[in-house]
């Protein structure tokens, strides 16, 4: 556990094996001195105290580190924390999340779209991915996620890779302009908005209610906000389906589980776009979509979804909930 994280009682000292809860109703106060034995707790694991209160709670102080060196977790999952691996060497990513760049199979010396960048980590995948040749447009609407995102290609020396700051939903020039790809290219490294087509693939990254994300002791969220994401998910795809050149693949993926999110905003994508072919996303990992959700067969073969483990399933495939699908966008010509 990192130091801002933890809430360490009275007598406790450097060396000392304790056990680690999780107070799921945060009621648990920072200083608290004395046992914390009402309200909700998860037991997590045991570790070794590193930081004692003088460490942490001190006028003045802004502790950074390990307050607790954890030795034996509930998940049994082996700690790897930021000094396990060179930060330019290697990059932790959940399964699904590496598997987006794989489905989107960008190519060298394609213009590609990450519509939803932050923090960057699927950015600098599909940079790595094209072997740092072509132009990848990385947008989000907070600038300090930007900054974030250029500090993670600077850590991997990518060059492809260029940052702006930009609400996804407003990232489309109403008119179209039709021009070669060589002067496509400077007109996409001036920054949004686009025009119409600019781009060969597309990876939207939607945010989402995050349902899927996991260890989640708590979840808060409520029903309003529930509500909001598929309507800022289909504003996003939107824009996505018009910067999507003719033949260009368009991957949409969450890290939640609910249908409205995932199988409902395939239904809708392609009742309301014609243009667009619902492909299979491959290489296959996960299982198809939920059914009963309103999708064929065919269609439910077509998508990815991870989620909780059945008995006996796959170690291997226990994963955060995830959904991908992937699209293509009609010619006016056959596409092969």
């Amino acid at each position: 556990m990192y130091c801002n994280d933890s809430i360490i009682i009275s007598g406790v000292h450097c060396g000392d094996i304790v056990s680690v809860f999780a107070d799921t109703v945060g009621q648990c106060k920072k200083g608290y001195q004395k046992p914390y034995v009402q309200g909700c707790k998860i037991f997590l694991g045991n570790g070794i105290v590193r930081m004692e209160r003088k460490h942490l709670y001190a006028k003045n102080l802004k502790p950074v580190g390990v307050a607790i060196e954890m030795t034996a977790t509930v998940s049994g999952c082996p700690v790897i924390g930021p000094d396990c691996l060179s930060s330019n060497l290697a990059l932790l990513q959940n399964l699904p999340s590496i598997l987006c760049g794989h489905v989107l199979n960008p190519l060298q010396n394609e213009i590609i779209l990450d519509m939803c960048a932050a923090p960057g980590n699927k950015t600098s995948h599909l940079a790595m991915l094209m072997g740092d040749q072509g132009v990848i447009i990385a947008l989000d609407k907070t600038e300090s996620k930007v900054k974030n995102i250029v500090k993670r290609c600077q850590q991997f020396s990518l060059h492809s890779v260029h940052t702006f700051v930009c609400d996804s939903t407003r990232s489309v020039k109403k008119i179209s302009q039709p021009c070669d790809s060589e002067e496509q290219q400077k007109l996409v490294l001036q920054g949004p908005p686009f025009i119409q087509e600019s781009f060969d693939r597309i990876l939207l990254d939607a945010p989402c209610s995050a349902l899927g994300q996991r260890p989640q002791l708590a979840n808060r969220i409520t029903v309003n906000q529930l509500k909001s994401y598929p309507l800022l998910q289909r504003k996003l795809f939107h824009s996505a389906v018009s910067l999507l050149k003719c033949g260009g693949t368009l991957i949409y993926s969450t890290c939640t589980v609910t249908h409205e999110e995932n199988e409902g905003l395939v239904l809708w994508a392609l009742k309301h776009f014609p243009n667009l072919d619902l492909v299979p996303a491959v290489p296959v990992l996960g299982g198809p979509g939920l059914k009963g959700s309103g999708l064929t067969e065919e269609q439910r073969q077509c998508v990815q979804k991870f989620g909780p483990p059945l008995v006996g399933s796959d170690c291997d495939i226990d994963t955060i909930g995830f959904f991908i699908a992937c699209f293509r966008k009609k010619s006016t010509v056959d596409v092969t």
